[in-house]
């Protein structure tokens, strides 16, 4: 997966509506267990339908923190 962000005017709104939520980070970690060319094609779907959305860059890194995500996994796919 490949990003590339450029420079805006300063006077773009900076919209950001599309965007993860906890399930749906939760369920791809499930995928990758579960089904990895799911998972790849799940992702990629999401993140081009991001194309053209304006945010602060430094917002990316300000994804979901899951935790006792391997648990819940655990729960959703059996194991120990």
């Amino acid at each position: 997966m490949f990003s590339c962000y450029q420079p805006i005017s300063n006077d773009e709104p900076i919209v950001a509506k599309k965007e993860l939520r906890d399930d749906d980070w939760l369920d791809l970690l499930r995928l990758a267990y579960t089904g990895r060319k799911k998972t790849f094609k799940h992702y990629s779907d999401s993140y081009l339908s991001t194309n053209g959305q304006t945010y602060w860059s430094d917002t990316s890194q300000l994804t979901a923190y899951l935790p006792n995500y391997a648990l819940k996994i655990r729960e959703l796919i059996g194991g120990e």
